[in-house]
């Protein structure tokens, strides 16, 4: 069976739990991983709290957007792969003025 909801625990790692004790996390700066902004776009990476694999993968906890627009996506399974991630696009947005 599919584990649904995750928290993150203090130490970085998730652990799999019900629907209520994900939700408390919520609001929490511990829920924001990390949030850059290169010109007009913003880069966030959020632990996300639900599983975003909708296959048989490693659950899918953590995301980094660009915004406005919502212009790019990227999931990721661990806190260290997130934040390897988030720096990846900062990387890219400040070297290349945020083209893709």
């Amino acid at each position: 069976m599919r584990e649904e909801y995750y928290k993150l625990n203090p130490d970085g790692s998730t652990q799999p739990c019900d629907l209520m004790e994900s939700a408390k996390q919520f609001g929490r700066p511990s829920t924001r991983i990390a949030r850059d902004k290169v010109g007009e776009h913003e880069i966030s990476t959020v632990f996300l709290g639900v599983n975003h694999a909708f296959d048989n993968g490693p659950p899918l906890l953590f995301e980094t957007m660009v915004f406005p627009e919502c212009e790019e996506l990227e999931r990721y399974s661990t806190l260290e792969q997130a934040k390897k991630g988030h720096e990846a696009f900062l990387q890219r947005y400040t070297q290349e003025g945020g083209l893709k």
